[in-house]
């Protein structure tokens, strides 16, 4: 399942192009507070390739609503990445760039000429070997584990609104990513404070699901972070908190990995700390 989709985000009107794939339907979702899916509200497309647009009627005023795009062909359904609308009815402007191991993702550039995956990572498996990546979802077997992945609580919606969680191991795995992409690392995120200064955090946080209300600012650099916590040896928590990356490059100290966050209650992006390898936190790809 590999197309590659170019989207204005504007009137709901999609531009795609097949790539090795026949796709059967092309669905919009849409849902007010649940993640949406083909059980929700949906429009089915007219179209499947080219430009398509869509006509969504009797929405309510003033209301902000959760959407994403399901693409059906030979292999099933894939969701695009999960957008939010704003009161205006219009969306901010992104690229798709391709599907990776069965899920898609598409780009942004927050620095210009460095582009870097909207959405957190999602594997279920190692790409060059195809080898799975362990789920590790009891307690005990997270801890006692140097790789593997998880999702938020545990609950398969939650990993479609924010993707998984890793052990840092993992993403330093020769295996784990495919050659066009790789790990945002230090210096990718150097390169965003380098431009725009540490203060950048409120205009790369998402619209929605911050702990002290939903994020106001325009998002003009469509990073859209997400506050999707943590995992520790104690189990689940910040949702809504924190949104927290790890990156490619191990720190200078016993057991830990550089990561890269942005809080709540604050609007820096934070890039100097460093974590012990057994908690669990998200990842983005950054194009080669």
């Amino acid at each position: 399942m590999i197309f590659f989709i170019t989207s204005i985000w504007e009137d709901f009107i999609w531009g795609i192009t097949s790539n090795g794939s026949t796709i059967n339907n092309v669905i919009v979702c849409y849902d007010i507070e649940n993640v949406p899916t083909t059980q929700s509200n949906t429009v089915i497309s007219s179209s499947l390739n080219g430009n398509i647009s869509v006509d969504i009627n009797n929405l309510k005023k003033n209301t902000k609503y959760r959407i994403n795009v399901c693409f059906i062909d030979e292999l099933g359904e894939c969701y695009s990445q999960e957008f939010a609308s704003y009161k205006d009815g219009k969306f901010p402007t992104w690229t798709f760039h391709s599907e990776i191991m069965g899920y898609f993702y598409h780009f942004t550039e927050v620095v210009a000429g460095d582009s870097v995956s909207v959405e957190n990572i999602r594997m279920d498996r190692y790409y060059a070997t195809n080898d799975p990546i362990q789920l590790l979802e009891n307690q005990d077997d997270w801890n006692n584990a140097t790789e593997g992945r998880c999702y938020l609580n545990n609950d398969p919606e939650k990993r479609n609104l924010y993707g998984d969680m890793f052990k840092a191991a993992t993403l330093r795995n020769p295996n784990f990513a495919p050659p066009e992409v790789e790990i945002m690392d230090d210096a990718a995120f150097v390169r965003i404070i380098n431009e725009y200064g540490t203060s950048i955090g409120a205009e790369l946080k998402g619209p929605y699901g911050w702990k002290n209300s939903d994020n106001t600012e325009p998002n003009p650099y469509n990073f859209n972070a997400l506050a999707g916590g943590w995992r520790s040896t104690n189990g689940f928590g910040g949702e809504g908190e924190a949104a927290v990356w790890w990156k490619s490059n191990i720190a200078p100290f016993n057991n830990s990995t550089w990561a890269a966050h942005i809080d709540y209650d604050s609007d820096k992006l934070e890039n100097n700390e460093s974590y012990d390898n057994h908690m669990g936190f998200y990842a983005r790809w950054r194009l080669k």
